[in-house]
């Protein structure tokens, strides 16, 4: 897993790391400067979130996740989306205050506190269920 770059690095190591199971990106999708990752050519479970208010044009707003999603889902991959509503970019970073001060910084919303325990289930409940041994 990982969020903004590190969701891109997650698409990375969905496609090459053998021994991944299982892949969780947050808000960060492979961008055009990284053409060696070819996301339609990941076989592994992916379970990949963003927000509805993300405005990264190209990376990880909504409409590059749907980009993305269909072109995985018209591969054959085994991907979920979620996007969450009144969310913005980098919204994990809402679990602490240091990481809220983040998002004011960067002028980013806080999301909802409801979305943020939503996509911390819903990464919980994929882990436990294809990565408990």
């Amino acid at each position: 897993t990982g969020g903004c770059m590190g969701g891109a690095l997650a698409f990375a190591a969905a496609q090459f790391v053998p021994e991944l199971t299982a892949a969780a990106p947050f808000y960060g999708t492979p961008a055009r400067e990284m053409p060696w990752i070819d996301k339609t050519k990941i076989r592994i479970l992916v379970q990949y979130h963003t927000g509805q208010l993300d405005n990264i044009r190209g990376f990880s707003c909504p409409d590059s996740a749907v980009t993305v999603w269909n072109a995985m889902k018209a591969a054959g991959c085994d991907i979920e989306l979620y996007m969450y509503e009144d969310t913005p970019h980098s919204f994990l970073n809402a679990q602490t205050g240091e990481g809220i001060q983040f998002l004011i910084k960067w002028e980013y919303d806080v999301p909802p506190p409801e979305q943020l325990e939503l996509a911390v289930q819903r990464l919980m409940a994929f882990f436990d269920k294809h990565l408990r041994a």
